[in-house]
């Protein structure tokens, strides 16, 4: 089982009306984990002076804006003095997979091993979504790589042993 730490859902830096509610901007909102009564973790974001900390959820609306009301947060001044801060959850929070499954965010740090070579070309430092597909950045001793998270390219993910074995098409090196 993973060590507990903390996954970066999004980020806050504004206030919505006059009651102490947040407007959240969530990386995948359509299949947020975040429910009334959860427990989210609060972080500084860009050097704010923010008290990191662990929050219950009173209240979240999902719509063309997801509005969170946070247990304790009575008011708008106390809320913007919060601002701005990443939006985590609990690694453990996440629900079971089974074991052909992994969640992205399990392979950041994840050595890259290149399945021609057998040598490690780096270390899997983020990904993004294309609007295709989710691309992998890795970096290199010397610059970084992007692949396409499919088959073709990721031949073996391990989480156990933190290692990935990649096809990189000799024209991408």
């Amino acid at each position: 089982m993973m060590e507990d730490k903390f996954v970066d859902l999004g980020f806050c830096r504004r206030v919505h009306g006059i009651k102490g509610e947040f407007q959240f901007k969530l990386d995948n909102p359509e299949d947020s984990l975040i429910t009334k009564k959860s427990i989210i973790h609060l972080a500084p974001l860009d050097g704010s002076e923010l008290v990191e900390g662990d929050y219950e959820v009173e209240s979240i609306r999902f719509g063309n804006k997801v509005i969170c009301k946070l247990k304790d947060v009575s008011d708008r001044n106390l809320a913007e003095s919060y601002l701005p801060f990443k939006i985590q959850l609990s690694r453990d929070a996440f629900p079971e997979l089974s074991d052909d499954e992994f969640y992205l965010n399990d392979l950041i740090g994840c050595r890259v091993i290149d399945s021609r070579t057998d040598q490690e070309i780096g270390v899997i430092e983020k990904f993004y979504f294309s609007g295709a597909q989710d691309i992998a950045i890795i970096k290199k001793n010397s610059g970084s790589l992007e692949l396409p998270l499919i088959e073709k390219f990721f031949l073996d993910v391990d989480i156990e042993e933190n290692q990935v074995v990649v096809f990189v098409p000799e024209y991408i090196e």
